[in-house]
């Protein structure tokens, strides 16, 4: 398929229809009135904005969110963001689904006839002055109205697709990815979505993206695989929101697409299902956990630092760890899922002590290792070593031990450690097929995790 057809397909895709932009605004004019009487009633001070995506026309088709800035004079101090800001928020939606959210400071979703809205408290400062993190947000918004030519609007819409098709949209601590404001920043620098295909395609390790050329040249004070300046604030890297992985996954799809045109990159209904290899759930554990509710940006802090001590314990008793992820459904219920070089190991171990020349450091070694020890000698690199029964032999006995009678030694959060204790349960083999049926959430991470990824499935097709 010729690049010019698939783009015209993608348009299609992407591009809202004059329908669906008409009941947005009728929303958008109902939420926005609302907090700007509630707001009113507070403080006349207050400035009611709009942000985000859809202030920008850079949204998708069948999928916006509509975000509102409640701006506070820089002298009605931090507090007033929650003791104000919010209250006027729940006022402004009251009746409405909503669910609590935390950046720096909470603010408030709300869902509007089926449409997300963002209720959001900031101050109105001078750019650079910032005191919140969601100071910069109406910056942003200026600054992508006034710079992005309306003609590369649906160039945005195309490069947001691709990254959420591929699953790397979303600077979120559960994806690690590109946010839609990245996006639109290298739609600005490269010219289109093509361009900015090509020049991700062939971006070299800690490159600087920058829109002012002055700013690349400046020695590069941040250390991430790929660095992106902010144009409003060129001491703010966006891309350290943005982990290895996804770029990865980024770069290697720019290029497949580039070279193989596709829909396939641009709709969830073309991509090829894939089963894991049963042979694969051999050595795999699956390990749920209940927990109360709470923000996502909460719940995936904490399973995300679990996770890491999780898998350090794993490693530093010997066991293999190919691939690892977590997963959670972000109401009531999380897991964590370990793909394992072999479940059991042996019930020996070595251990490796100090070079020979270590006088006083073997002496301390023989001295702690001799009575536990099965066998010692010096090996062919002149070091001692010693044989010891290993102890912990199973991968699953040593997490349930973790989970349970560790529990406080364990590295499991802080805010998950009562109800992880109480509700974990391990699932190994076989036995995960039969519990992940009725968990989609969980089912298709276990499904990512023991399949190859599915970019490269159609890059090598």
């Amino acid at each position: 398929m010729s690049l010019s057809t698939v783009l015209r397909q993608v348009k299609k895709i992407c591009q809202p229809q004059p329908s669906e932009r008409r009941e947005i605004n009728r929303i958008r004019d109902k939420v926005v009135n609302k907090v700007k009487l509630t707001a009113s009633k507070y403080d006349k001070r207050l400035e009611v904005i709009l942000g985000g995506s859809y202030a920008k026309d850079t949204w998708l088709r069948k999928d916006v969110d509509i975000d509102i800035f409640i701006r506070f004079p820089k002298s009605m101090g931090k507090e007033s963001l929650k003791k104000i800001g919010l209250p006027i928020a729940e006022k402004a939606v009251k009746g409405y689904v909503t669910r609590l959210r935390f950046s720096e400071h909470p603010y408030l979703e709300a869902w509007v006839d089926q449409v997300l809205v963002n209720i959001v408290p900031c101050f109105k400062v001078k750019s650079g002055d910032w005191l919140s993190s969601a100071d910069r947000s109406p910056f942003h918004t200026d600054y992508v109205r006034k710079h992005l030519q309306d003609s590369l609007n649906d160039d945005v819409r195309y490069l947001k697709k691709f990254i959420k098709t591929i699953g790397v949209y979303g600077a979120e601590i559960q994806t690690k990815g590109f946010s839609g404001y990245v996006c639109e920043v290298l739609i600005m620098r490269y010219g289109g979505f093509i361009k900015t295909l090509t020049a991700l395609s062939d971006i070299k390790e800690s490159e600087i993206v920058s829109l002012n050329d002055s700013w690349e040249n400046n020695d590069n004070q941040f250390h991430t695989p790929i660095v992106i300046l902010d144009p409003v604030d060129k001491k703010r890297n966006l891309g350290a929101a943005i982990s290895a992985n996804s770029l990865a996954k980024m770069i290697y799809a720019a290029r497949q697409f580039l070279a193989t045109p596709s829909t396939y990159y641009f709709s969830e209904k073309d991509r090829i299902k894939y089963t894991p290899t049963k042979k694969l759930f051999e050595e795999m554990i699956v390990v749920t956990i209940k927990h109360s509710e709470r923000s996502p940006d909460i719940i995936w802090g904490q399973l995300q630092r679990t996770g890491n001590s999780l898998c350090r314990q794993l490693k530093s008793e010997g066991f293999t760890i190919f691939r690892y992820s977590e997963a959670s459904d972000e109401k009531n219920e999380s897991g964590f899922i370990f793909l394992l070089e072999r479940l059991k190991l042996s019930a020996n171990t070595i251990n490796k002590g100090p070079d020979i020349f270590r006088r006083e450091e073997v002496d301390q070694y023989l001295l702690k290792n001799k009575k536990k020890s099965k066998n010692i000698w010096i090996s062919d690199d002149i070091k001692i070593n010693s044989l010891q029964t290993r102890k912990h032999q199973n991968a699953v006995t040593l997490l349930s031990k973790l989970f349970t009678r560790k529990i406080k030694n364990s590295g499991i959060a802080p805010g998950l450690i009562n109800e992880a204790s109480k509700t974990c349960k391990i699932s190994v083999g076989q036995q995960i097929i039969s519990m992940t049926k009725n968990k989609q959430w969980l089912l298709n991470e276990v499904i990512r995790i023991s399949t190859t990824d599915q970019i490269i499935n159609n890059g090598a097709n």
